[in-house]
């Protein structure tokens, strides 16, 4: 509601919100926008930068939702399935899913030929699921009936699990390409180096509270991160080795009007290329409304 007049006239707007998608190449510079309806949210970033994978969440949304793959060469995407994208595998031959009403279902969609897989999560609800390198293990992010959120870890099939990394896990890890590392944020101790043969955690010290691990490099020494939420996106480079931090790359649309957050962003794994969504409000419409009766409930 904008205004009312002596007469009883009511104006209002109806806002007109945009999802876009943007794939970048560091080395040369190009930038190229990668939307395909009016709401393309990006889930995932393929490790050599070639695909991103994401969903449509606005008028083009469908009521199951939606499952795209798309090249960043621009070419036509390709909608795998229903549900929420969260992450293509390391081999690129898989994406991973949550399908249905609550609680979802674990789903793996195959890129190419093949029929889609169902992990059985028993009791456990599922919030996220990330693919551990090198190996059919999935973590998944989640919780038992009457427990905290946990982080366990398990085969395609749903066998062997078992939980890993701190009692009080802030969201889903981030696995080194060789699968055998993993950061891991605590709600009380911030972000963390867990090895997954065991032992206890590895602190990063001078990691802002509100700095967030995006991707480690292909070789292991080096996290990219982001800092803050602000306009531009500010992304550093953290060696892990040192605890220095570098300032490596600023993030934004190169139209800014309507611009009102950065979203997900992705780096792949040799800090060629990154991907990034961003919501705008560009435009509304107004109405006059005659008539409009104010009602006591």
């Amino acid at each position: 509601m904008q205004d009312i007049s002596r007469d009883g006239r009511v104006l209002v707007h109806d806002n007109l919100p945009r999802e876009a998608m943007i794939f970048g190449d560091l080395e040369g510079g190009r930038v190229r926008d990668l939307s395909w309806l009016d709401g393309s949210r990006l889930a995932d970033l393929s490790k050599d930068g070639t695909r991103v994978l994401f969903s449509e969440s606005i008028h083009g949304k469908s009521p199951r939702g939606d499952v795209f793959l798309r090249k960043t060469d621009g070419s036509p995407a390709i909608r795998l399935g229903d549900g929420e994208p969260l992450q293509i595998s390391p081999d690129g031959e898989w994406v991973s899913t949550l399908a249905g009403e609550t609680p979802r279902k674990l789903v793996l969609l195959p890129v190419g030929a093949g029929e889609a897989k169902t992990v059985p999560l028993g009791d456990i609800e599922a919030y996220d699921a990330t693919f551990v390198p090198g190996s059919r293990l999935l973590a998944v992010y989640g919780k038992r009936p009457g427990t905290g959120e946990r982080i366990f870890l398990m085969d395609w099939e749903g066998r062997d699990v078992r939980v890993v990394g701190p009692e009080d896990p802030a969201g889903s890890p981030t696995f080194a390409s060789d699968g055998k590392r993993v950061v891991i944020k605590s709600v009380k101790s911030g972000e963390q180096i867990w090895r997954m043969d065991g032992g206890g955690p590895t602190p990063l010290p001078g990691l802002a509270p509100r700095d967030r691990v995006l991707q480690w490099s292909g070789d292991g020494r080096v996290l990219y991160l982001r800092t803050g939420g602000a306009l531009p996106a500010e992304l550093e480079r953290y060696e892990i080795a040192t605890g220095r931090k570098e300032a490596w790359k600023k993030l934004e649309p190169v139209d800014l009007a309507g611009v009102d957050r950065i979203g997900m962003i992705l780096v792949s794994s040799d800090g060629r290329h990154y991907a990034y969504s961003y919501g705008t409000t560009t435009k509304s419409d107004l109405y006059v409304i005659d008539g409009l009766q104010a009602r006591l409930w």
